[in-house]
């Protein structure tokens, strides 16, 4: 897949140019081109106008997040989170649609994160790819969920686990 170039996209200056745009060239938010042959999963906003593709089988790992910034931002007491790829930027990202604005991806603790909500999936077989592994923040949560996952009072192996 080749990123679409700047001279491709003239017709939209004000989306492309310009230092607060320089994201839209750097891994892993390359604009791209139509060639998503490589691509496993597709996703995106609610209304369309943010699209993605996602080359790896797996995430790197899948989480549900129970801390209150995730209530606040999702209106739901739990969010599921799963980090396809790293990034070596320093500052965090967050992408929304710009019409429907839900979040559909963000950058933190220096991966990218995709709710698998706004994934395609095509099948079961691809839904359980991301499966959550754990449960972080599980100390702030609103409702007890009673599962097998371990369930980490804060940040994965950097808090205490919660027992049951």
């Amino acid at each position: 897949m080749s990123p679409v170039t700047r001279e491709q996209n003239r017709g939209q200056k004000d989306q492309v140019e310009g230092e607060e745009n320089q994201w839209k060239f750097c891994p892993p938010y390359k604009i791209h081109g139509s060639d998503t042959s490589t691509s496993r999963y597709e996703g995106g906003c609610y209304c369309g106008r943010v699209q993605f593709h996602i080359k790896q089988a797996k995430p790197l790992e899948a989480k549900y997040c129970h801390c209150i910034t995730c209530q606040a931002l999702r209106a739901s007491p739990i969010a599921i989170t799963t980090s396809p790829g790293t990034t070596r930027r320093k500052l965090p990202r967050k992408l929304a649609g710009p019409y429907c604005h839900p979040s559909v991806m963000n950058e933190g603790d220096n991966k990218i994160l995709i709710y698998p909500a706004t994934v395609k999936f095509r099948n079961e077989d691809e839904r359980n790819n991301f499966a959550a592994q754990y449960r972080m923040f599980y100390k702030e949560r609103v409702i007890d969920i009673k599962d097998d996952l371990p369930k980490w009072e804060g940040m994965k192996d950097k808090s205490e686990l919660v027992k049951e």
